[in-house]
């Protein structure tokens, strides 16, 4: 009906608008060895594109003249989009959707009419990275971007390997809270929590190594993040809503010869969105995919659930008050999510307005504003407590970035941090039970096991101190080597002992590197002279 095309076409040009920057950007990267970031800030939208376009080409197919081709234009930008950001799942994707809705035109014969409109909008499709190619020969690149994203092995392996570990975390949380989970929207408050017991359990699995860096929200497998958080009870409310899914693809198979096209296609659309949700981070988490999967499935249920419905015999002022109240009830949730990120979204601009401001003073006072507007945001804590930590009030600095690691935070280098400002107040036996923690967490980090190592020994236990440094030995000799010299001697001394001694390495070959800043700033602050001689600088907030 209208209402779906006016539909239809919103999200169309919505995802298109998207497509026209990531396509600049693509050019730029070929061109000019740009930045290949930007496919993070797209890639998002790949969920999204799959879904909707099994219905966009039954659009295609049967619209006509300039419609036919603003239809194949969109088909076009939307491809360019997963294409410039060349994610493997969204390609492959991508590519099933374009299969199925191919093998269903030119296998069927009722729908013969169409093959030539999908053939055309093949041939857009295949001719329009050609530019790109031509770009890469004119700038004289090395290395064609998608071809070099596909050839990226250790790239892909790291990938797969936080995979499995987000998988093993989120299976130790339903195996201990089966039937409650771990609570709505609480994976990643827990996931640190988890992951130690996992990492208890299971230390020498070598995918402990990965997730150091970077705070983890997600499962990046959207079944098992809503068992983990909802368990027994939300998974078993999911499946009976896959199973309403499941019965629609059915009834879509069963009537593919006599029914509609849109119905094959929205239950196409549905899978290729739970397919991705497999491997995603996004899924149901980024609201715009969710608005888009019910759309999808409104018009699979309209399509293939419809010739059972029961004629409507309410009376007509019955029907309007539950249209009232389901207006209401949309009206009112709408404000409240409104509050709600509203909410968030202050914390988030007060923090800005206060890492702007020089008054510490004033600063602090807005940085706790920020803290108490959102209870869970756990940036105003750490900014402040890193601020206090440069101005050498270690023991308020302390407990603020602790307490940004109990409410989201828990990279190494957090606990690093939290470790200096302990040990500069006097605490060194608080300052190992911080990089205990961080040792429970992260069981194959050098750098972990290096920096508990060098505390062990500060606090006496030098048994415990070379049992740890051997751990990280066996796990990579030459960083563990390189990170206890850090420790011990900055920067500059690294530099030194890299230059003459190949069993260690240089100091920006270190991983994760943003614990490279957490040694240098308790260095600086204990050996003020060493920033003369450094060639790695300490960020105003970092």
């Amino acid at each position: 009906g209208t209402n779906f095309q006016k539909l239809l076409k919103t999200f169309t040009i919505v995802i298109v608008v998207c497509s026209i920057p990531s396509v600049l950007d693509y050019l730029a990267l070929t061109a000019f060895q740009g930045d290949a970031q930007f496919r993070a800030r797209y890639a998002k939208y790949g969920e999204q594109i799959v879904t909707l376009l099994p219905l966009l080409l039954v659009f295609v197919l049967r619209s006509s003249g300039r419609v036919r081709y603003a239809a194949i234009a969109s088909v076009v930008l939307i491809w360019l989009l997963v294409y410039t950001t060349a994610g493997r799942v969204n390609l492959l994707l991508f590519a099933f959707g374009l299969a199925a809705m191919a093998a269903l035109i030119f296998l069927l014969s009722r729908f013969k009419r169409y093959r030539k409109k999908f053939a055309l909008c093949l041939v857009f499709i295949a001719v329009a990275p050609v530019p790109f190619y031509i770009v890469s020969l004119v700038t004289g690149s090395a290395q064609i971007p998608i071809v070099e994203r596909f050839s990226d092995t250790a790239g892909s392996a790291y990938s797969n390997n936080f995979r499995v570990l987000m998988s093993s975390v989120s299976l130790e949380m339903i195996r201990t809270a089966p039937i409650t989970g771990v609570g709505a929207d609480n994976y990643g408050l827990q996931f640190n929590n988890f992951r130690e017991a996992y990492a208890i359990k299971n230390p020498d699995d070598p995918n402990l190594a990965h997730g150091e860096v970077g705070i983890v929200a997600h499962a990046h497998n959207e079944f098992l993040q809503i068992v983990a958080e909802l368990g027994l009870v939300g998974g078993m409310i999911f499946l009976w809503f896959m199973a309403g899914v499941g019965l629609m693809g059915i009834r879509a198979i069963r009537n593919v010869k006599r029914g509609d096209l849109h119905s094959i296609a929205s239950v196409v659309g549905l899978l290729m969105f739970l397919a991705s949700s497999l491997v995603s981070a996004y899924s149901f988490r980024v609201m715009q995919n969710g608005i888009l999967f019910f759309f999808v499935l409104a018009v699979a249920a309209k399509t293939t659930l419809n010739d059972r419905a029961e004629p409507n015999t309410a009376p007509a002022s019955n029907v309007r008050r539950v249209n009232r109240l389901v207006l209401v009830g949309g009206i009112a949730a709408c404000l409240a999510l409104f509050l709600y990120t509203g909410s968030r979204l202050t914390s988030v601009i007060v923090t800005q307005q206060a890492n702007q401001l020089k008054d510490l003073e004033s600063a602090t006072a807005r940085f706790r504003t920020a803290a108490a507007i959102d209870k869970d945001n756990p940036d105003p804590r750490r900014t402040l407590g890193m601020l206090l930590l440069r101005k050498k009030r270690y023991a308020e600095a302390a407990p603020l970035l602790e307490e940004s690691i109990t409410i989201g935070r828990g990279e190494s280098a957090d606990y690093s941090y939290l470790a200096t400002a302990l040990s500069l107040s006097g605490d060194d036996p608080g300052a190992e039970r911080a990089i205990a923690k961080a040792a429970a967490l992260y069981p194959r980090s050098p750098f972990v096991l290096a920096r508990y190592s060098e505390l062990l020994e500060r606090n006496g236990k030098y048994a415990e101190s070379a049992a740890a440094f051997d751990r990280a030995v066996k796990i990579d000799e030459r960083s563990a080597k390189t990170w206890r010299a850090m420790i011990a001697l900055g920067p500059k001394g690294v530099s030194d002992l890299a230059a003459r001694d190949s069993s260690y390495i240089q100091v920006m070959e270190l991983q994760p590197q943003l614990s490279i800043y957490a040694v240098t700033t308790e260095r600086y602050i204990m050996h003020p002279e060493e920033q003369r001689f450094s060639f790695v600088k300490v960020t105003s907030n970092e």
